[in-house]
């Protein structure tokens, strides 16, 4: 153990009054509480039979299962997304134990989740005991530090749209990252053969965040080489990131006959900025969410400062900026949801942890004021983590909406034919009927920039409308919203073709990742006509 980390026997033995224990009790029972609400609404949610946002999530798996590669052409029955593979692969070898279901997918985030809580934990209490014992309180502060952070974060889980249990890509990439983190941490890489060997490690972690989620470059690169006073580690940090990068690359490339550069690097990048989104970004996301913890941050830098120099502060100033400020800025991007923030929220509870350690620690042994600046600290802290306390049951599916759910897919079942059921398909795959590819893919290929495979892709929906080979076409938005964009997977004349429109039997739940309108052409007009009594059949001449 390095002698700045060990604990310290002393000052911290004396007696704390009742109301500085009582209030530090109730920091470490909030925390706690927060990583069970998480527990129990993952477990709750674990086993809904329809999708959480996770549309095509589960067709990718089914893709890879079946033999084939990940990254192929752009068709209208499978169109790979634009994010990096490791998720995908790892999802396909849960599979192998437990199937190719929504179960899997959330049971690999859920994992991943309480994988960024221990590695939170473990940073954030590796710097407390190191800041607690040069003020003389390590063991006890430093673990009340570390749970609060791991407490902070967690109770981020409304604010990202409970994105911790969904089966996407991202908390496998944060665990990635936050792992990348805490190897590249000062402390890991001292002068030596120790630093070296750490750092290449550190750049092989950041090569697996980049191979699940490509945003990660440029916060790799600013945490590889933050300690410009420390070349060979920087050399070795970045020589194993780029090796890395270089020889998963080229696999890939292989593996994909030239698919992988196409969607990675060829079409990602292509999403307008949305000015009001990165505007709002600071005093909402950031201040309005954990303005109390920021606040905690900047009463340690004041009254507990770093030496501003050293390799420690610079790591954490280059997170901020890497995690904070580059969030903001992958924020304002025309398509980010709420989850693009976790690396901020993540970074926040990790400042939030190890301030709070800095300012119990000097705040032990300073003799009037103390005991009221430490009942102050942790009031604070107590209320950070009792603003965002939630109730699980708000984020479950009701009995009335899975039965609506259950009634809908009893719609596709009565459609006779196939049936293209826009950007979901495994509710197509559930009713019995052929799988599309998920529309967030394809409308990513045909709204990039570069044309060279959108306009194919758009020729293809053509012909498939056109054709008369489908019964239904069923949407999330009215075909007015989709007709009035420039470049879009429906032709024209859609509404020529199928002029019969029937309600989705529609869920009225919080959870609204579902279809609305069900198209059928003139051909089907019995069809409509059973689904929905109502039905104007006008349009084709009844």
């Amino acid at each position: 153990m390095h002698p700045a980390e060990s604990p310290v026997e002393g000052p911290q033995a004396q007696p704390r009054p009742a109301a500085v224990a009582f209030l530090r009790w109730g920091v470490i029972a909030l925390s706690v509480l927060m990583v069970l609400l998480f527990l129990l609404s993952a477990k709750l949610r674990l086993h809904y039979a329809y999708s959480y946002n996770e549309n095509g999530m589960l067709d990718s798996v089914r893709h890879i299962r079946a033999g084939l590669p990940l990254y192929t052409a752009p068709d209208v029955h499978f169109t790979p997304f634009l994010y990096t593979p490791i998720y995908f692969y790892a999802a396909a070898f849960a599979a192998r134990f437990t199937g190719a279901s929504f179960v899997t997918l959330r049971l690999v985030s859920i994992a991943s989740t309480c994988g960024v809580f221990a590695l939170l934990y473990a940073l954030v209490y590796r710097e407390s005991r190191r800041a607690g014992a040069a003020e003389g309180s390590a063991k006890p502060t430093a673990a009340v530090a570390a749970l609060a952070a791991v407490g902070c974060f967690a109770s981020s889980y409304p604010l990202v749209l409970e994105w911790f249990d969904v089966g996407r890509v991202d908390m496998l990439y944060l665990f990635f990252l936050m792992a990348a983190m805490y190897v590249s941490r000062p402390g890991l890489s001292r002068p030596g053969a120790r630093g070296p060997l750490a750092a290449v490690f550190a750049g092989l972690l950041w090569v697996c965040a980049f191979q699940t989620k490509q945003g990660v470059l440029p916060i790799a690169l600013l945490a590889l080489a933050y300690d410009y006073r420390q070349p060979r580690r920087i050399a070795a940090g970045l020589v194993a990131f780029f090796a890395g990068l270089a020889a998963s690359f080229a696999y890939l490339q292989h593996t994909s006959h030239g698919w992988y550069r196409v969607y990675v690097f060829g079409l990602a990048g292509g999403f307008g900025y949305n000015v009001r989104e990165g505007l709002r970004f600071l005093p909402t996301d950031v201040l309005g969410a954990y303005g109390v913890a920021l606040l905690v941050a900047l009463a340690a830098a004041l009254l507990a400062p770093p030496r501003w120099r050293s390799p420690r502060t610079l790591f954490y100033a280059f997170g901020c900026v890497s995690m904070i400020l580059f969030t903001g800025y992958i924020r304002g991007h025309r398509g980010a949801g709420p989850n693009a923030l976790l690396p901020a929220y993540l970074w926040i509870a990790v400042l939030f942890g190890v301030s709070l350690a800095r300012l119990g620690a000097r705040l032990q042994h300073r003799s009037s004021y103390s005991q009221a600046a430490l009942a102050l600290l942790y009031s604070a802290a107590l209320i950070q983590l009792a603003m965002r306390v939630y109730v699980p049951d708000k984020f479950v599916p009701a009995p009335a909406e899975v039965a609506q759910r259950d009634a809908f897919e009893n719609q596709l079942r009565a459609i006779p034919g196939d049936v293209m059921v826009a950007a979901f398909p495994e509710l197509a795959v559930q009713a019995g009927k052929s799988s599309y590819a998920d529309m967030d893919a394809t409308g990513a290929v045909i709204e990039a920039n570069n044309q060279t495979y959108g306009a194919p892709l758009l020729a293809q929906y053509a012909e498939l409308i056109d054709s008369g080979r489908l019964s239904a076409v069923v949407t999330d938005r009215p075909a007015s919203f989709f007709l009035a964009i420039p470049r879009v997977w429906m032709p024209s004349d859609f509404l020529s073709r199928y002029p019969l429109m029937v309600p989705a039997a529609e869920s009225a739940g919080l959870i609204d990742y579902q279809p609305h309108y069900i198209y059928l052409p003139c051909s089907q007009a019995a069809v409509a006509h059973k689904l929905d009594r109502t039905v104007d059949l006008a349009a084709c001449g009844k």
